[in-house]
């Protein structure tokens, strides 16, 4: 019999991995108090569970169910008015469930 292999995740994958590469982390930076990316955390209040900046990107993490509600809010109160690129992350061979991430852009903060 052939070797079983698991078809949960079946998205390509390189056939060579070298056991002891360690992918870099990027620093996540704390919000700076007074900076635009703090007026936008505030703005958000409770909705926003987790936020950090990345490579001069504002990270925010919020709950799935109030996704619509938060883009509503950064669109009128925060004047974010383009998305420039919208995306998913598979994660449904552990946890059941896609990352939706959204990149955003204010023409008059730019």
């Amino acid at each position: 019999m052939r070797k079983y292999t698991p078809k949960d995740n079946v998205q390509g994958k390189s056939y060579y991995t070298d056991r002891y590469w360690v992918a870099p982390r990027v620093p996540r930076i704390e919000v700076e108090a007074g900076s635009h990316f703090a007026d936008v955390v505030e703005v958000l209040g409770k909705l926003a569970k987790e936020s950090y900046v990345e490579i001069g990107q504002l990270v925010v993490h919020i709950d799935a169910v109030q996704n619509v509600e938060v883009l509503q809010a950064l669109k009128e109160k925060c004047g974010y008015t383009q998305c420039s690129e919208q995306s998913a992350v598979d994660y449904l061979a552990q946890d059941g469930e896609f990352e939706l991430f959204y990149q955003l852009l204010s023409v008059t903060e730019a």
